[in-house]
């Protein structure tokens, strides 16, 4: 390729260029090594990666819509037939390419190739339009437009060059492909599959990223009152029933392990609950973090084009040309990338937060289904599936602020050294100590969160039983001691609670203390360093070091606040671990039998066989249930119901009835096995 430099310009190096083109441009290597070929090469290995994935989906097709796929193809085909027609110009004599430029053209064709590979098979076998297609289309739309310009730029010396025509007529034909892959493909799902699915599942990228598809609810919501039936259903993967499989999975993986292992068992105060929701969530934890990166780096972005700014605004001679045009570009893209890297984290969050609650949930319902209720207090579930996890989903929301706020902290500091110098120790100095003082409540916070939790299952417990005998209270004249007894728990409670209060009041304060303090004691120690060194505090510098300090203050203000509530929430963790460890009652034995008639009938089929068998269900049994020599117990001491023997018709009515303490719910529960002590033989007819 004849390669020349006719423009003018210094773009055989890599930075900007100067002298030309308003002193407001990047010179054509960089460009075409950073803007093309960077982007075109992560896109062809993620492309490879997700072709990969889907070729071994081409049993389960889930899109139709045939004449909108040849559509998309036919597109990509005219965008091929373009970057052909570039890369032909580019080995023209006379092109004003680099040697990297030729190498951009060549790659950019192959993407094509790649891209039209994957839309296939992206309509065809992806229920949503693929996120990686439409982001590189996105990315590089941005690129090609800043190539774009240098080539007219370029072509005002060469009217004859055909290279900024064709690449305009490339940047159209990628626009349309971009408008067609962002189509939603609900119409051409399978409505009797997709129909009661999320919007959410079908949604593309920018819909999910800017939460456009929760359009469908605003708007139901604004002409009526929404009811739990307009909501949309959960979106695959945040059901409970997979959830809970996973979670209690590892759950008794690791009581397995515990078991055989030499070490002695876990204490209610080991992070064994904390663990298995780490390995049961690992990949929705770990999905915010970038989104949480990206949101941290526009965020230091803002003091240092403060900077810049402020120089600009004071006529620094660097800055000529279209120098504004290009502010007004990067303010926007950085607080555009804001809002977009919000939004997408907290996104993320909440859905690891549902996750959460649908794991502990589950775990509570299916240990208080197990749980022997004599050993148990009964009422904790009421309070751990409530207040409990109400403040557990409060203090995990923050567990990416954490460190993200700290990493912001110690880059801040480091930005505010190299503009004030040693002064930046002041702020240093406050952030310690405050740090210190708000760890030390923090380590107090847990146990008065535990105390107050407990008191507030106590009194949820005792109001859940007074509801329960409301009857029996009334009829007894009871109803004012009850109610006396149950303000003197909300009093109880309101006392425990009043420590955590004071914790929360003083972590606050420390917090904005620092606030407050950090810009005195950093211009204070500024000023006396200037006194003996000479120099001196100028526009930029001051508003610039405000900047920074805002930037190191803020986030500090925030963790010092969140510290507290995570504590705190890992102290309700150990309550819900405590409960699921308590003893659960002895299931009984299942043995089923076959169909009357058949050979293996009266054997049966053990499902257990560690112990004697005594709940037999029959799947043709002509009656509901048989007792056969009964006997049940609350405990091993002494049975309540001795030698019970009845039979129940099948498709009828039977009613259990008898005076109040004539064991009515004594039988109930033996039949369905919720005694733990009983012996005999029931039948169950299915």
């Amino acid at each position: 390729m004849a390669v020349t430099n006719s423009s003018g310009c210094d773009d055989f190096n890599f930075r900007p260029v100067s002298g030309c083109r308003g002193d407001f441009d990047f010179s054509l290597v960089f460009e075409h090594t950073i803007l093309s070929l960077a982007p075109s090469s992560v896109f062809l290995l993620l492309a490879a990666a997700r072709l990969f994935t889907l070729l071994r989906r081409r049993k389960h097709k889930i899109a139709t819509g045939r004449a909108f796929q040849l559509c998309k193809l036919g597109a990509v085909a005219c965008y091929a037939a373009v970057q052909t027609a570039l890369l032909v110009a580019w080995t023209r004599p006379g092109a004003s390419g680099t040697r990297a430029s030729l190498a951009a053209a060549v790659l950019d064709l192959v993407d094509v190739l790649a891209l039209a590979a994957l839309s296939w098979l992206e309509h065809a076998y992806s229920p949503r339009p693929s996120t990686l297609i439409n982001v590189y289309l996105l990315a590089s739309l941005v690129f090609d437009a800043v190539q774009l310009r240098t080539l007219w730029l370029i072509d005002q010396r060469h009217p004859d060059n055909v290279l900024p025509a064709e690449f305009s007529s490339a940047l159209v034909i990628k626009t349309s492909i971009l408008f067609l892959e962002a189509v939603e493909k609900g119409q051409f799902l399978p409505p009797e599959e997709w129909t009661s699915r999320s919007p959410e599942e079908t949604a593309v990228v920018f819909s999910r990223s800017l939460l456009i598809w929760l359009r469908g609810i605003l708007a139901k919501g604004r002409r009526t009152l929404l009811s739990p039936t307009d909501l949309d259903p959960l979106r695959e993967g945040l059901g409970t029933a997979r959830l809970s499989q996973s979670f209690q999975a590892i759950w008794h993986q690791n009581d397995k392990l515990e078991q055989n292992s030499t070490r002695p068992l876990a204490s209610p105060s080991s992070p064994k609950l904390v663990l298995v929701l780490v390995r049961t969530l690992k990949f929705s934890l770990l999905a915010p973090v970038i989104p949480r990166l990206v949101q941290t780096a526009f965020t230091l972005c803002q003091p240092l084009l403060l900077r810049e700014f402020l120089r600009y605004l004071d006529g620094h001679r660097t800055f000529v040309g279209s120098t504004g045009y290009g502010f007004i570009i990067v303010y926007g893209l950085v607080y555009l990338g804001l809002a977009i890297s919000a939004c997408i984290y907290w996104r993320l969050t909440y859905k690891c937060l549902v996750q959460m609650r649908g794991c502990l949930v589950a775990a509570v319902f299916e240990k208080t289904t197990r749980i022997d209720p004599s050993q148990y207090d009964m009422t904790a579930p009421v309070s751990l599936v409530s207040t409990d996890m109400e403040r557990i989903i409060a203090g995990c929301k923050d567990v990416h602020e954490v460190w993200a706020n700290a990493l912001q902290v110690a880059i801040a500091i480091w930005l505010l050294y190299l503009e004030l110098g040693i002064a930046c120790v002041a702020p240093a100095v406050v952030a310690t100590v405050s740090s210190i003082g708000s760890f030390l409540m923090s380590s107090c916070a847990d146990h008065a969160q535990v105390s107050w939790m407990e008191a507030t299952q106590e009194r949820v417990g005792a109001t859940a039983k007074a509801i329960a005998g409301i009857r029996s209270i009334k009829l007894l004249g009871l109803s004012n001691g009850v109610l006396d007894f149950l303000q003197r728990l909300r009093d109880a409670e309101l006392h425990s609670a009043r420590h955590f209060r004071y914790i929360e009041v003083l972590t606050a304060t420390i917090s904005f203390m620092k606030l407050l303090l950090s810009p005195v004691f950093t211009f204070m120690v500024f000023m006396l360093q200037a006194q003996h060194s000479g120099s001196q505090l100028d526009t930029v510098s001051a508003f610039t070091s405000l900047a920074l300090l805002n930037l190191m203050t803020q986030p500090l203000v925030w963790l010092f606040q969140a510290v507290p509530r995570l504590m705190a929430s890992l102290g309700c963790l150990r309550r819900v671990q405590s409960y699921l460890h308590a003893p659960q009652k002895a299931l009984r034995n299942l043995h089923v039998t076959g169909p009357v008639g058949d050979k293996n009938s009266s054997s049966g089929k053990s499902i257990n066989e560690d112990k004697a068998p005594n709940l037999v269900v029959n799947i043709l049994a002509p009656k509901a249930f048989t007792v056969q020599n009964g006997q049940f117990a609350w405990n091993s001491t002494k049975p309540v119901m001795v030698g019970v023997n009845l039979d129940a018709p099948a498709n009828q009515l039977t009613m259990i009835i008898g005076p109040v303490g004539s064991e009515k719910s004594i039988l109930a529960k033996a039949l369905i096995g919720e005694l733990p002590h009983s012996s005999g033989t029931v039948s169950l007819g299915m």
